[in-house]
């Protein structure tokens, strides 16, 4: 009789904790999903407050503005100092363009954050400056954000190509 009671508590007890292991994994796949939105918040946050920077700054100093606007419609129309400092300024830039690039390859960041970069770099594209800009900076960015506007570059120039040909 002693063995019946202790067999039935033993297979109570496997129930109970049974119930305990399945109650723990939901808690824990609420607070992975949580933390996940969390990490996505705070990664959009930081971008955004990064580009947010760079475009305040640059619109806040009249002298910067100037000389990256005119690097990126005549960039040989500056001195070697100017041209420097416009680089220097559009490097930053892309530097964050690369760091939301890879946060949304990993999935902490919402893509729509990348399809508004992407079309900002659609808009630079065509740029005298810009073109320089890429030609002699891109081997200083990782390999898979090289290929993403590289490709960006080569649709638009394909679209253009197939456009002229049409006509």
């Amino acid at each position: 009789m002693a063995n019946i009671k202790i067999d039935n508590l033993y297979k109570i007890s496997q129930i109970v904790g049974g119930f305990g292991v399945f109650f723990t994994l939901i808690f824990f796949s609420i607070q992975f999903r949580n933390n996940t939105i969390a990490t996505k918040s705070e990664s959009a946050s930081s971008a955004v407050s990064a580009l947010t920077n760079w475009y305040s700054n640059l619109g806040n100093d009249k002298q910067s503005s100037d000389n990256l606007y005119q690097f990126m419609t005549e960039p040989d129309s500056l001195n070697e100092e100017e041209k420097f400092q416009a680089i220097m300024n559009l490097h930053s830039l892309m530097l964050v363009f690369q760091n939301a690039y890879y946060l949304e390859l990993e999935g902490t960041l919402d893509d729509r954050l990348k399809k508004s970069l992407t079309s900002t770099i659609k808009g630079a594209k065509d740029q005298k400056g810009f073109k320089y800009y890429w030609s002699i900076r891109k081997s200083n960015f990782f390999d898979e954000f090289k290929k993403y506007v590289d490709e960006i570059l080569l649709i638009e120039e394909q679209s253009v190509n197939i456009y002229n040909t049409i006509e």
